[in-house]
């Protein structure tokens, strides 16, 4: 804003993007504040001066009008300032009619917004309703025909603008789980979800300490969906050492890092191994833990027999 001209733009910033909104309406100011050349020490008889002309352009006046400090025919800035801020003030009527305009300038700015949307929208819809994309999403794997539809549902849409559905998680899952470093490469070349999103669709998963039981009815599902030659597992169980901390958990309202045997108890130790077992495929390639316990120190022989019933008759069952 130049000071020199005494205008004003008020109220019509946006400092969090550092420029003028689109109803922005300059202002002058009622009040002319002169500038004055303060007399300098030693010397009597010199009264300080209205400073009139404050430009670089020569003056055009007489002699005598420029020893006088009168300005000449030339109209310097500093008279179009003065001229500019003795403007009348708005009458109510009028300010009435601006606010209405100011009103009416954000609602057309909303609405072009939302057209260009809606006929991007349109476009995408158009485009994943053709029968060119349907034909190859027909050619090529399921998992491929998920990734190509959120490609083109979400490739011109804002970071906060886009929408996954759950299958599309669960696939981005995968990647990002395979190798983080990988999916973070593949985000800069195709449009995928930020690993923020995938770690909310993980924190709505329970994982309580002991078996979970969400786990094995989903390994309920898998095994009646293979061969009966190919549903061969066995029960493996391994103790790993944690560092000492504790955690408040803000959803179970529970303080996490003591052990913790589930169905069997908790104690005020503080845990610093973690007990976990898992069941892998004997004629396929499968793995997947389905319970764990955390333990102030190595789990006894005689827990660790408890433990093992426990997970296996809800295993069998």
């Amino acid at each position: 804003m130049s000071t020199g001209c005494f205008v004003q733009k008020e109220d019509f910033t946006d400092l969090t993007r550092k420029y003028l909104l689109r109803t922005a309406v300059p202002r002058d100011i009622e009040q002319h504040v002169p500038i004055f050349v303060a007399s300098q020490p030693g010397t009597s008889g010199v009264h300080s001066q209205v400073l009139t002309n404050i430009t670089n352009q020569p003056a055009h006046g007489t002699i005598e009008q420029q020893e006088l400090g009168q300005p000449g025919p030339s109209r310097s800035t500093n008279e179009a300032c003065i001229e500019a801020g003795s403007r009348k003030p708005k009458t109510k009527k009028e300010q009435i009619l601006q606010s209405k305009c100011m009103k009416y300038l954000q609602k057309i700015c909303v609405l072009q917004k939302r057209v260009q949307a809606l006929s991007a929208q349109t476009m995408l819809n158009a485009i994943a309703d053709d029968n060119n994309v349907k034909k190859l999403s027909a050619k090529v794997t399921p998992a491929f025909a998920l990734f190509l539809q959120g490609q083109i549902r979400n490739c011109n849409r804002k970071l906060r603008g886009r929408r996954w559905s759950r299958e599309e998680k669960i696939t981005a899952l995968r990647i990002f789980k395979r190798s983080p470093t990988c999916y973070r490469l593949l985000r800069r070349l195709f449009t995928l979800p930020s690993p923020g999103t995938l770690k909310n669709l993980l924190s709505k998963i329970p994982f309580t300490v002991g078996c979970n039981e969400a786990v094995f009815k989903i390994m309920q599902k898998f095994v009646k969906s293979q061969k009966t030659t190919d549903n061969e597992y066995i029960l493996m169980f391994d103790e790993m050492s944690l560092k000492k901390h504790l955690n408040y958990d803000c959803k179970s309202d529970l303080i996490e890092g003591f052990q913790d045997h589930g169905n069997q108890g908790r104690s005020e130790n503080i845990a610093g191994y973690a007990l976990v077992f898992m069941v892998g495929g004997i004629r396929k390639r499968v793995k997947q833990p389905i319970a764990h316990y955390f333990s102030s120190s190595f789990v006894t022989a005689d827990r660790l027999a408890i433990l093992i019933k426990e997970v296996m008759n809800i295993f069998i069952l």
